[in-house]
């Protein structure tokens, strides 16, 4: 009885020892991914390699060596990177990712998205693993590049004069960009007796939009000085004074347009910034003819020369 009583006892005790399976049965199939930079530039001036990467670790907190499927979209930009990845166990595995632009493509961001999933682990598939995702922002640069044509007024006129010049500017680059027009040496010219007038001096063009213009309005100087004052700030390149009393004045015109974004944010610029031009215009006075004129004899006079010298001509030959 006693016996039957320690058997009993001892069947209950075994059905209390709690029953703990291998910790390595117990340990899920995991692996996390990270990458860096998140925030993918890429630059796609003529020129430009195009591409941006970034760099991803895929660790591994698991006892298994696993096998990581991959699967990369971005925004309809062209990519590459591995469709695969084996992570060892308790280790990481570095992979990067490559993104391509397209040449002048425009300014903007695209979503790229990475997909993993165990695949296997230590060759034993894993029907229970979930995908995850990093995202990342794909960003295309800004851009500025310009052409301007110039429409030259005539380089020699007279004083009194009033023409304009004009330019016409194109937006080449892969954004909306603001363009600034300046006449550098506007001062000299008002000192030097020149009115001129610009309407705008800021525009906002759209990319590869039809040109916007501006337009400098000028009036020349009503007449020039036989000797400049060379002291005072002059637009005048040359100056030449004649015998017959003719001044001709050389006048430079030194205009720029600048890109703002290329001024203001230091970005990627193709080509000069600022767009200068010096326009060189020839101005000439010439003297007041009338009162030399008016000296001579009237021709009703001059008639009246003429017929008393013939008259006299005859009387001499009939002597």
């Amino acid at each position: 009885m006693r016996l039957k009583g320690q058997l009993i006892l001892l069947i209950l005790l075994v059905a209390l020892i709690p029953c703990n399976p291998s910790a390595e049965a117990q340990i899920h199939p995991e692996v996390s991914i990270t990458c860096s930079p998140t925030s993918i530039m890429i630059d796609v001036a003529p020129g430009d390699t195009r591409t941006g990467s970034t760099t991803c670790t895929a660790e591994n907190p698991t006892v298994y060596v696993e096998q990581v499927d991959l699967s990369l979209t971005s925004g309809g930009l062209a990519n590459s990177g591995p469709s695969s990845i084996t992570v060892p166990a308790g280790g990481t595995t570095d992979f990067e990712l490559t993104f391509r632009g397209e040449s002048q493509m425009p300014e903007g961001q695209r979503m790229a998205t990475l997909s993993y999933v165990v695949n296997t682990a230590n060759g034993v598939p894993c029907p229970t693993c979930q995908n995850e995702e990093v995202n990342m922002i794909i960003v295309i640069r800004q851009f500025a590049m310009f052409r301007v044509e110039v429409e030259l007024p005539p380089v020699n006129v007279e004083v009194g004069c009033s023409n304009y010049i004009e330019f016409k500017v194109y937006n080449d680059g892969n954004a909306m960009d603001q363009f600034n027009f300046r006449l550098a040496n506007l001062d000299g010219l008002i000192q030097d007796g020149w009115k001129v007038e610009i309407p705008s001096v800021s525009l906002w063009i759209d990319s590869r939009a039809p040109p916007e213009r501006f337009r400098a309005m000028i009036e020349c100087p009503q007449d020039l000085e036989e000797e400049p004052d060379w002291s005072e700030e002059t637009a005048i390149m040359k100056h030449e004074v004649y015998t017959n009393g003719t001044i001709k004045s050389f006048f430079e015109f030194e205009f720029t347009i600048q890109s703002e974004f290329a001024s203001r944010y230091g970005g990627t610029v193709i080509g000069d910034n600022p767009f200068e031009s010096k326009i060189s215009i020839e101005v000439s006075d010439h003297p007041d003819d009338s009162g030399a004129i008016s000296s001579l004899p009237s021709l009703n006079i001059l008639l009246t020369i003429c017929a008393m010298f013939g008259a006299s001509i005859v009387v001499n030959r009939e002597e």
